[in-house]
Parts: structure tokens; sequence; C-alpha cells
């Protein structure tokens, strides 16, 4: 009779978040088998049978970073309160998360800047989390456009597109030197094209 395979003993979440850091730092193509391994303080076989090849991998990990990193933006824009504050918070937050010394960026958005549009598996992962941010977007824009807190010169699925770009590329600007203030100056500038104040901080 055939013993029962062994239980895995290592923390599989911990491992994706592990091997999420390493794709972070170093990109798909430029994260190595052995650093995977390495930071997941797991076995290449352990990482095949759990994970599948690093491509897979690579999609766990982005799935996983998406799940979490879009869960408070939509959880707030959904929230109680006005809109235009809940829309607010989710830039305050956005702005605060890149403007740090050590800031990383977004890893959804480094995972846009170099995706390969012919990887329909990759694409369709990160079109599924814009899609998502950017219907909670246009639901909280809609809600003030209705309310006069916000101009309805313009359609809530395309400023709400817009907001979702200027997320991305506030994310990708966390990662240079000057984002201090840069970033801030962002944010302040595309609230204000909508008439949403943000104090100069």
């Amino acid at each position: 009779m055939a013993s029962a395979g062994r239980p895995k003993s290592f923390d599989q979440t911990a491992a994706l978040e592990a091997a999420m850091g390493v794709f972070w730092a170093k990109g798909y193509e430029g994260a190595s088998i052995a650093e995977l391994v390495a930071a997941m303080g797991i076995g290449r076989q352990s990482l095949y049978d759990t994970f599948g090849d690093k491509r897979a991998l690579y999609l766990r990990a982005l799935r996983h970073y998406g799940e979490r990193a879009i869960a408070p933006t939509l959880e707030t824009l959904a929230g109680p309160g006005e809109p235009i504050d809940r829309i607010r918070a989710v830039f305050d937050r956005w702005a605060t998360q890149q403007a740090c010394p050590d800031c990383k960026g977004c890893f959804m958005a480094g995972a846009l800047a170099q995706l390969d549009r012919q990887d329909a598996d990759a694409a369709e992962l990160v079109d599924e989390m814009q899609a998502r941010l950017t219907g909670a977007f246009r639901e909280a824009i809609a809600q003030a456009q209705s309310s006069g807190q916000i101009t309805d010169s313009a359609d809530a699925g395309d400023i709400a597109a817009m907001l979702v770009a200027v997320g991305h590329g506030l994310a990708l600007a966390g990662r240079a030197p000057s984002n201090a203030s840069f970033v801030p100056a962002g944010v302040r500038a595309t609230l204000g094209l909508l008439g949403i104040a943000v104090p100069a901080g």
C-alpha cells in the first residue's frame, strides 16, 4: 500500500510573500529560481510541487498582491461619508505610501510597466484588478456628480479610468528619489482638476 504524501512543512502564504518580494525588487525576468527558493526558504522541488513553474509562481504572487493592495481602496470608496472625501482619502493613502524614503513603488504598477500584452494570463489578471478599481471609482464619482460635488461635464467612467491611470503613475514615481515632492503635488493637481481641494503639505 502506497504511503500518503508528506504534508507541506512550510507556510505557503509566507513563501508566496517572500517570492513576491523578489519579483517586486527584480522583476519577472530578473528573478532567478535560485533567488526565489532562497527567499522562500524551500527547495526547488517544493516550489514546483506547490506553485508550479516560475511563471505560475509569478502569477500567484501578482494576484496575491493585487487582492491585498486593492482591498483597502475598494473598502474606502464604498464606505460611508461624502464621495469626494472617500476619493480624497484614497489618494491621501496612496501619497503617504509612495512618498516614504524606502518606498518600493507598486508591484502591480511595476508589472504593468513590464507586461508583455501577449502574455494573456498576466494581462487578464492585471485587467481584472484595474476593472475592479475603475468600477469602484466610477461609482464614487457618479455619486459625487449626482450631488453636485464634481462636475458632470465628463463621463464618470472616463474620470475613473484617469484616476486609476494616475494612481499607477504615482506608484511608479514612488521609486524615484524626488518622490517626496512629486507624489503629493501630483495628487493635489489630479484632485484639483475635479474640484477636490487637497491642502499643500
